[in-house]
């Protein structure tokens, strides 16, 4: 097991990486995109990416992550399963593009026509990349798909700012899309050193086709339930506030959604090699919750705070619509951060299909938030995600602990010492603040956010010594272990 714990954490190390990297590119690209482009042209691209990104999910099928819950890959079922996904994805693709039209007039966004077209193509690369990122994750290297993601992420920033500056608007966001997708695809099939055969087995896909028709509907649940407010609001509103919303969550639960898919893509496979042992894999998911609280906590909180000062100076006045977004989307990102893992703990244990029929019964809830929602406008909306996200949060770690045969409340336990961390923080800087008398946007960030990091450092060393000096320690082996690999 201590080669496995060795394993673990150079493949954390570099996702963290990986993803801290390619979010970095990515955060500074797209304040520069922000500030050359409309939030209309958001709203289009956010619309092309439902259909494309629910293009991704059929074409797998979950027989991905049936791939790598399996203790061994046989070279029959990669090859079976790398034709299948490929088929799919040009079946879908045509069938999308035979209805842009419609779509366009559904949303009454007639250049949707010529979009749709364009950015399905990554659906189309996606199927042809399964495999070999399947393979790469199985064997939790890690190093190659971080250093693919952040390769691919720089490339397509220099053809979308170059677009976006010699006025091509919209097709900047398109041309990024499809250069991410392509670059990526292209990298891990030098690095997984595999190449598709000439092999179908039907008998291969049925053996994982129990497995994979329960994380597939799952994850359509999961797909539906968090696209449905782009969906409406790109309906029923306009693509303006659909740029709004889209940039909105994304300027505030990217960089904490990096630090926790790292995580939750090693943890499956990790946690897959001990499935059988419930006791110890309750154990790393209750330590792994506090750690993802422990950083993600402060990042929000002073998100949260200092909104209205960080949209004026990186994105400009003409965004500042988002800031009440961002404050409700930095609450939910922590009850997200709480539940990010559960679906990785579940697929581990084998146990799709409990965790399909959770969302069968809580998906009805983040529908019915969103369409009541919507009733009063865009914060109508954002307000019904952030109840659908507390109820959902709840039962879902419910479901998991009776599954572990745990008992819940070591889960919520293991919070209060970051949470205390976090609401002292807070009344260090609303006191803070009061005594500042200057209005230079400049100067309160100078000021807020240094004392709010030094203010949670130093209630971490008095309350949460031992969670802190865990995070360290963790950052320190991995550290150690990354270099050897």
């Amino acid at each position: 097991m201590s080669e496995l714990k060795a394993k673990t954490s150079v493949a954390l190390i570099w996702s963290y990486l990986g993803k801290m990297g390619t979010q970095g590119v990515s955060i500074v690209v797209g304040i520069l995109l922000a500030r050359l482009l409309l939030p209309e042209d958001f709203g289009l691209i956010a619309i092309c990416v439902i259909f494309s990104g629910l293009g991704t999910l059929l074409t797998d099928f979950g027989l991905t992550s049936a791939l790598i819950q399996r203790q061994k890959l046989e070279n029959s079922m990669l090859n079976s399963i790398f034709w299948l996904n490929t088929c799919f994805s040009i079946v879908i693709y045509l069938v999308v593009v035979s209805f842009a039209g419609p779509i366009s007039g559904y949303f009454d966004q007639p250049q949707l026509s010529e979009l749709l077209p364009l950015v399905m193509l990554t659906v189309v690369m996606g199927g042809l990349a399964s495999v070999p990122n399947a393979i790469l994750s199985k064997t939790l290297d890690f190093k190659s798909i971080s250093v693919g993601s952040l390769v691919s992420v720089l490339l397509s920033a220099v053809i979308a700012l170059t677009m976006a500056f010699n006025d091509y608007g919209v097709y900047a966001l398109v041309a990024q899309q499809l250069a991410t997708h392509f670059f990526y695809m292209c990298f891990i099939y030098i690095k997984s050193k595999w190449f598709p055969k000439f092999i179908f087995s039907l008998a291969d896909i049925k053996s994982v086709f129990s497995f994979s028709v329960y994380v597939f509907s799952t994850q359509l649940l999961n797909y539906f339930a968090i696209n449905l407010d782009g969906f409406l609001i790109g309906k029923y509103l306009s693509a303006t506030q659909l740029g709004f919303f889209t940039r909105g969550k994304e300027f505030t639960l990217a960089p904490m959604r990096n630090i926790i898919s790292s995580l939750n893509a090693v943890m499956f496979p990790s946690l897959s090699i001990i499935q059988h042992q419930k006791a110890r894999v309750f154990n790393i998911y209750v330590q792994s919750i506090q750690l993802i609280g422990f950083v993600i906590f402060p990042i929000l909180g002073g998100l949260f705070w200092i909104s209205h000062e960080l949209v004026f100076i990186l994105l400009g006045e003409k965004w500042l619509p988002i800031v009440p977004l961002v404050k409700v989307f930095c609450v939910a990102g922590g009850l997200i951060g709480l539940a990010s893992i559960n679906g990785a703990v579940f697929k581990s244990q084998g146990k799709a299909k409990t965790q399909f029929l959770m969302n069968l019964g809580t998906k009805p809830i983040t529908i019915s938030c969103s369409v009541i929602g919507l009733q009063y406008g865009l914060m109508g909306v954002v307000y019904g995600f952030l109840v659908s996200k507390f109820i959902n949060t709840i039962i879902s770690q419910y479901v998991l602990c009776r599954t572990l045969e745990q008992p819940i409340l070591s889960v919520w336990t293991v919070l209060l010492k970051p949470c205390f961390c976090l609401v002292s923080m807070l009344a260090v800087l609303w006191g803070v603040e009061l005594q500042l008398s200057s209005s230079d946007t400049w100067l309160k960030l100078l000021i807020l956010i240094p004392v709010g990091g030094i203010s949670y450092l130093l209630v971490s060393l008095l309350i949460a010594r031992d969670i802190l000096f865990s995070v360290l320690e963790k950052f320190s082996s991995i550290k150690k272990g990354s270099k050897r690999a």
